[in-house]
């Protein structure tokens, strides 16, 4: 019966959680941890509640939306504007794994992620996806 209802609810609402849902509720699990571990005094505790709050109520929010196109749009542009950051997280993770036995090289043009093997010096390379090439 309740089931039943939550379908019912739901059918036809974006209820996906999205990279900026979960960013957002990442950081307001973040600041309300901040908040329990640093309490300096009263005012910036509020502070943080309150943000963390009001993150946790824009995700909920979101999440329940009727306008999915809106809410993809969000998603989108939000991808979009951290893309150079999830770059250079994951070439420092690629480069981490494999740095015993190759090394990452980003192409000048395209800023394609080309791995070389290690020990090799003054290489001309080609790129895979531009096909351009460079001095690595």
């Amino acid at each position: 019966m309740i089931l039943n209802w939550l379908r019912k609810f739901l059918y036809g609402r974006y209820n996906k959680l999205d990279a900026l849902n979960l960013t957002m509720l990442v950081s307001s699990f973040l600041v309300s941890l901040i908040n329990s571990w640093f309490i300096v005094n009263s005012v910036i505790s509020f502070i943080l509640w309150l943000v963390s709050t009001v993150l946790c109520a824009f995700t909920i929010l979101r999440i329940l939306s009727r306008d999915v196109y809106k809410r993809s749009n969000e998603n989108q542009i939000f991808i979009n504007k951290t893309a150079p950051v999830s770059r250079t997280v994951k070439l420092i993770k690629v480069s981490y794994k494999e740095r015993k036995t190759n090394r990452i090289v980003v192409c000048p043009n395209c800023k394609t992620m080309l791995r070389l093997p290690k020990g090799k010096k003054n290489i001309l390379v080609t790129c895979v996806k531009c096909k351009s090439r460079f001095d690595a």
